[in-house]
């Protein structure tokens, strides 16, 4: 076997939210950007990856269709070879280079008028924004496929071992002795970073020909995300019915996350709310697989409870939505029934689905949380709005928003909290009318 030398990784985590880029550059703009450099700086970045994206589109296609036929290639011009399309956006120097500039030419702290030049600029060229979205969606799933195989690729040649994993948590927890670790939050997220982050890092470092693939940065993104949507929930000034639980309380809540190809988002919610049941939800069969093979690892650490977790293969229209103890309505002809008291729904979660959450599948749940986009992260993928309000079941009661962004939620009353600045993705707070309603009226 290979040995191992222990240290902590030099990969450091840093932090964006749902995360698409691989490696954080910045972009010089040589002082205040204009209008066209930023529009375009992102048509080069389309340029240079549009081969890869309908590559990747190809291989999706494919995918969907339950693998039916020849696996799909495209030709790389770099290697000057044939390579599968499922890998065209998958991490690479090209590809991680143009998705960093990408989500750094988003964050930035722009002007209103500016951003609105480049939205108006971009709606107008359907077909290429189009392209940045599918950038986005493709190459994010690319990049957690990836990191996941990392961690899965160092496991099966017996070199992420437990024993590695949780002396690296130590060192990252300062405990230099035979002492244990105590079981609390801090522990579990070392615990995890270590198996994620730490561990394949150290190990890709001494043995890069044995695991390939890219180590997963982001993983205090997802921390710092998952935190700041929890305020919409408990909060000050938070009006959803959990706003006033303890945290043993927000422990009994049970939560669904819909479009959990990467589960890293429900294991660290059932950490930081000390063991709440969490059922994901996800459309791939690879996904769940993946997702299921990571909880037996997190659960065999005793970072999860695997008992907590469920996983649902299915699409989310196909699913009917309810509380804890309602009644099972007549002559619903959904395949799946799940029970919740908060509903998660992903950024990829399009327009038209969320909508159909909302007024359909969910319709009597409690609290929906949407991760959305303002600002020029409305490049990335589709924003969602409530078109008819009147006759939604839902009214939006709270929002979490990067700094960059703060200006355009409105009304402002609703802003809970503030994000990190480098985050992509606002998160907003649905609440069913009848209980917002009641909660106003204080009865």
């Amino acid at each position: 076997m290979p040995s191992v030398v222990l240290q902590p990784s030099n990969v450091n985590p840093q932090i964006s939210g749902d995360v698409i880029s691989s490696v954080n550059i910045n972009v010089s703009m040589d002082g205040v950007a204009s209008t066209f450099t930023v529009i375009d700086e992102i048509k080069d970045i389309i340029n240079i990856l549009g081969g890869r994206i309908d590559a990747q589109k190809r291989f999706k296609t494919w995918e969907d269709n339950d693998y039916v036929g020849k696996e799909p290639y495209f030709y790389d011009h770099l290697q000057n070879t044939k390579l599968p399309s499922r890998d065209a956006l998958s991490p690479c120097p090209l590809v991680n280079r143009n998705l960093s500039k990408l989500v750094s030419l988003v964050i930035q702290n722009y002007t209103p008028h500016l951003v609105a030049q480049v939205l108006t600029h971009f709606t107008n060229l359907p077909k290429i924004l189009s392209q940045i979205q599918s950038l986005s969606l493709l190459s994010e799933e690319a990049m957690e496929k990836s990191a996941l195989s990392t961690v899965f690729t160092a496991t099966k040649l017996d070199l992420l071992t437990p024993t590695l994993i949780t002396s690296l948590a130590k060192i990252n927890t300062h405990i230099f002795s035979d002492l244990s670790l105590p079981p609390d939050q801090t522990t579990r997220l070392s615990l995890l970073h270590s198996l994620i982050v730490d561990g394949p890092g150290t190990l890709q470092q001494q043995h890069p020909s044995l695991i390939p693939g890219m180590v997963f940065k982001y993983f205090m993104n997802y921390v710092h995300l998952v935190q700041t949507e929890l305020l919409l929930l408990t909060g000050a000034g938070s009006p959803a019915p959990t706003a006033q639980l303890t945290p043993s309380e927000v422990s009994d809540l049970r939560f669904v996350f819909v479009g959990a190809g990467f589960p890293l988002t429900g294991i660290i919610l059932h950490i930081l709310t000390n063991g709440a049941r969490i059922q994901l939800v996800d459309c791939s069969s690879e996904a769940i697989a993946n997702g299921e093979r990571l909880l037996a690892m997190t659960s065999s650490l005793g970072i999860t409870d695997h008992s907590a977790f469920t996983f649902v293969r299915s699409r989310c229209e196909d699913i009917l939505f309810l509380p804890p103890g309602a009644a099972l309505p007549q002559g619903h002809v959904t395949s799946h029934v799940i029970r919740c008291d908060v509903l998660d729904l992903a950024s990829a979660i399009s327009q038209e689905t969320t909508e159909v959450m909302l007024n359909r599948n969910a319709a009597l749940v409690t609290v929906v949380r949407k991760r959305n986009v303002r600002g020029l992260s409305e490049l990335l993928y589709e924003k969602f709005e409530v078109r008819d309000k009147e006759a939604c079941p839902f009214v939006l009661a709270g929002e979490v928003s990067p700094p960059q962004n703060v200006a355009m939620v409105t009304p402002p009353s609703i802003l809970l909290g503030v994000a990190h600045p480098m985050n992509i993705n606002s998160c907003q707070l649905y609440l069913n009318k009848a209980i917002f309603r009641s909660a106003n009226s204080g009865t």
